[in-house]
């Protein structure tokens, strides 16, 4: 009898063991999407901050065509209300504030929606010695775009 007590006792143990050994291995997915996750909100910031300081290089360089900085100064402008986001996304990343986040992604893609056009307008508008200013812009902001779709599917894993 005590020989199947202790078979009963050792697979309880391993089960035991396995359960332990499961929810830690989940545990583990949380913390790489929580890092992966801040990663991101960190890579957003960077990426808004290449489309504000690009435009506000093509704004303010008299030789552009004064139509081409007035939509350059209009996009450098919204960018400063996307990098308060942008910063906004990082802390409610670190403090795990999901649906915060969400909210401000959703803010932060009416911006981009907003100015889309524009940005493109400014690419195609500014003379040669400011293309690489301008197309550094545009492909922040794609990335941007890119960045707000991929936080987006890390916050719906880790819901």
């Amino acid at each position: 009898m005590k020989g199947k007590n202790a078979n009963v006792v050792t697979i309880i143990g391993l089960l035991l063991v396995g359960t332990l050994a499961l929810c830690a291995g989940l545990g583990s997915a949380d913390d790489s999407l929580e890092d992966e996750l801040n990663e991101e909100a960190q890579e957003l910031i960077d990426a808004t901050k290449a489309i504000h300081d690009n435009t506000e290089i093509i704004a303010d360089d008299e030789c552009v065509d004064a139509d081409v900085r007035t939509k350059a100064e209009e996009v450098h402008v919204a960018s400063h209300e996307m990098w308060e986001i942008a910063e906004q996304v990082k802390k409610d990343a670190k403090d795990s504030n999901l649906d915060a986040i969400l909210d401000s992604l959703k803010e932060y893609s009416e911006i981009l929606d907003k100015w889309h056009d524009q940005i493109h307008e400014i690419m195609f508008g500014v003379p040669d010695s400011h293309r690489e200013y301008a197309d550094a812009a545009h492909d922040a902001f794609h990335d941007a775009q890119r960045i707000v779709e991929d936080i987006e599917e890390i916050v719906e894993d880790l819901q």
